[in-house]
């Protein structure tokens, strides 16, 4: 995921707002908890957010892992949805967006990228807060049928949290189509089918597949030689990706949140061709 999102934050000048695990991460930022990276050529702003282990536990390894993403693999491991993880999940989102809120003052009309389901709350929070931003996601995992989604106990909130963005991307069309039935039987909304967008309480979000890695295919047209089609070769070819990625204006961004990771790019940061918001139709 750094390898596919970094050309992107690195071309804009923006910032990456990533929690921090250990006492060197603490050493080296800032009395705002920020840092200039890379340290040899500062183009982006890390900005550091910090997790209790009790924090982690839940959130993270429990909720998240032991509970979205068995259940979105629908993996042969019962997904384990408690209580507790429920409250950290929805905690350490709230603490991720006030960070994003936080790094988005002063920035006329943002534009933010949530990235994967750790953050399934966090664009309802934001756009919440900032009517004016414009709020994207991209699941990096399946989105499973709306039978199977039913499971988790707290799927209308997910659901819920998703649609408070403008766009809502996964990697290819199937996930799409269960991602809107699961609207359709979890929430009041109405269900665009022929557009692909769920309009609910006065706002449109579309739901459109966007594949962000290298395939087999491409691999092979991009080096004809069989020697050197090696890791550095997959990581390049993510790297064009994420490249395209940024210049389709669907998903042509400024701010940024992934798994751990919320980065936040500033919209003056860009050139002066941005779109209107038809672009987003």
């Amino acid at each position: 995921m750094v390898t596919a999102l970094e050309p992107v934050l690195l071309a804009c000048n923006g910032t990456w707002v990533a929690n921090g695990s250990g006492n060197a991460d603490r050493e080296v930022v800032d009395a705002n908890d920020r840092l200039r990276v890379p340290p040899d050529h500062p183009s982006y702003t890390l900005r550091r957010v910090w997790l209790s282990d009790e924090e982690d536990k839940g959130y993270y390894e429990g909720f998240s892992n032991e509970g979205l993403w068995p259940l979105c693999h629908i993996a042969h491991t019962r997904p384990i949805f408690r209580p507790e993880d429920w409250l950290q999940y929805q905690k350490i989102n709230r603490r991720f967006a006030n960070a994003v809120l936080q790094e988005m003052e002063g920035t006329e009309s943002p534009i933010l990228l949530a990235q994967d389901y750790h953050f399934a709350l966090l664009p309802r929070m934001v756009k919440e807060a900032r009517p004016d931003a414009r709020v994207a996601i991209f699941w990096h995992i399946p989105w499973p049928n709306a039978e199977v989604f039913g499971i988790c106990p707290w799927q209308r909130e997910l659901v819920d949290g998703l649609l408070g963005a403008d766009l809502i991307g996964f990697h290819i069309q199937t996930h799409c189509n269960n991602f809107l039935e699961t609207v359709d039987r979890a929430l009041e909304a109405i269900t665009e089918w022929d557009r692909f967008a769920v309009s609910r309480q006065g706002h449109i979000t579309r739901v459109r597949p966007y594949c962000c890695s290298a395939s087999e295919c491409e691999i092979r047209s991009a080096w004809p030689s069989r020697k050197i089609r090696t890791r550095l070769t997959r990581r390049e070819i993510r790297a064009r990706n994420a490249r395209r990625f940024a210049q389709s204006w669907e998903l042509k961004l400024r701010f940024s949140v992934s798994a751990w990771i919320a980065w936040t790019i500033r919209r003056e940061s860009w050139n002066a061709s941005a779109p209107s918001s038809a672009s987003w139709s």
